[in-house]
């Protein structure tokens, strides 16, 4: 069997690792795969880079038109929003290769044009790792549901008319969606698979709830004492750990919430300030960042998943507040490597975090709840270990890499 798994990039992302996490899985259990990417970063022979002639010149002139598109509306709160309009040769890369099987994942940034997707012959699995597919141009609908019936008016867009950008692009992907004679649907979350069944454009295509995989031989418990000596962490201190790549930005990762949490956390009787610090990587030392009432450890940008296991081993809670949320790799990292992680009971975060068995579920939006997480955990984490073995136990039962990739080939299956 021969597949061709598309994505932006091949590394990076959150939807690159994910794809490239499948890839080596179908590799290990004998699958001919390929990955096919607009940006190459590593140095796997099987990863295609994907180029045109006169690329750069291209993305230029088509950025520069879909900012002209955009022109007229003011985008809430910088949230992503794609038109797919750039030109492309994909279908000339599938005809090369020639696979039994297409794997389209995230193809953003100018990577593929929709309507390119009606001219390969061959199978189409799209797995999703946000809500593009189904909406008008938003990736994460920030809490408007118009995807479920027609998009236009759209307050992403702060628009008021029916006829605006949104719907349009809704038209252009109605229009594709039933041209395609071979398309299935995979969601990572139960969650996503649900708004995907719903929504208007999908909801005659069939839908696949299957989760991202990971390495759980490259993610698992490392000895705490040794790699907080490592990392010249203090070994008698709680340590709270969250990822912090654009702290302020995004909206959507709650990063609101959890300063107001932690502030409640540190300032709470009973609680020892002294004993308890935070560990932010992702982001070196930021003046975004406010004070907290903790000391922060600032460990910069982390690039290899080995150092990733290190930190998460290093840590007693793992903090991921994002108010959106498919099935989030840092939860998955930190479950394999055996940190219970506290979040919000959003998206797929109850498919990952059994509450109060390796984690805490938080109400939705409540940073009062959010700290009583944190706090529970770290309570709860200091009596025994069994938050941190049955964290290892879920990410091993259900997101091992080879697991995974093996229900991908059932599924290839199926539809050849």
């Amino acid at each position: 069997m021969k597949v061709m798994l598309v994505n932006t990039v091949d590394a990076g992302s959150g939807a690159a690792r994910a794809s490239y996490r499948l890839h080596t899985g179908l590799l290990s259990i004998g699958v001919d795969s390929r990955f096919l990417a607009k940006t190459k970063f590593s140095n796997d022979d099987a990863v295609i880079h994907y180029g045109l002639p006169y690329g750069k010149i291209i993305d230029k002139i088509f950025n520069r038109y879909a900012r002209f598109k955009k022109r007229n509306y003011h985008i809430k709160n910088d949230v992503s929003y794609t038109m797919a309009i750039h030109p492309d040769r994909f279908s000339s890369f599938v005809s090369r290769y020639n696979p039994d099987v297409i794997h389209l994942h995230w193809f953003s940034k100018g990577f593929i044009k929709l309507e390119s997707l009606l001219k390969v012959s061959q199978p189409i699995v799209w797995t999703l790792h946000d809500m593009w597919a189904f909406t008008g141009g938003c990736h994460y609908t920030q809490g408007c549901d118009k995807y479920l019936n027609r998009c236009g008016a759209c307050p992403v867009l702060n628009s008021h008319e029916p006829g605006d950008l949104s719907a349009e692009i809704f038209q252009r992907k109605e229009k594709v969606y039933r041209k395609i004679s071979k398309l299935h649907v995979v969601t990572p979350s139960h969650w996503l698979g649900q708004c995907a069944k719903e929504s208007s454009l999908l909801k005659n295509i069939p839908v696949h709830v299957i989760p991202n995989g990971i390495d759980t031989d490259l993610f698992r418990p490392l000895s705490r004492e040794e790699v907080r000596q490592k990392w010249h962490i203090p070994k008698d201190k709680r340590l709270i750990l969250f990822g912090a790549l654009k702290p302020t930005g995004d909206p959507r990762k709650g990063f609101a919430q959890l300063r107001e949490a932690l502030h409640i956390l540190s300032n709470k009787d009973g609680i020892d300030r002294s004993a308890i610090e935070l560990m932010v990587f992702g982001a070196a030392e930021s003046k975004e960042l406010p004070e907290f009432g903790l000391k922060i450890n600032f460990i910069g940008r982390v690039n290899d998943d080995r150092s990733l296991a290190e930190l998460y081993s290093a840590a007693d809670v793992m903090i991921v507040p994002s108010l959106q949320e498919n099935l989030s790799n840092t939860i998955m990292e930190s479950l394999s490597c055996g940190l219970p992680v506290v979040a919000f009971d959003i998206g797929g975060n109850s498919d990952m975090i059994e509450h109060q068995k390796c984690g805490y579920l938080a109400r939705a939006s409540d940073h009062h709840d959010l700290a009583h997480g944190i706090e529970w955990v770290l309570q709860e984490a200091g009596k025994n270990r069994n938050l941190s073995k049955n964290a290892r136990e879920k990410a091993v039962r259900a997101y091992a890499r080879t697991s995974v990739a093996q229900k991908h080939v059932d599924l290839y299956q199926e539809i050849m």
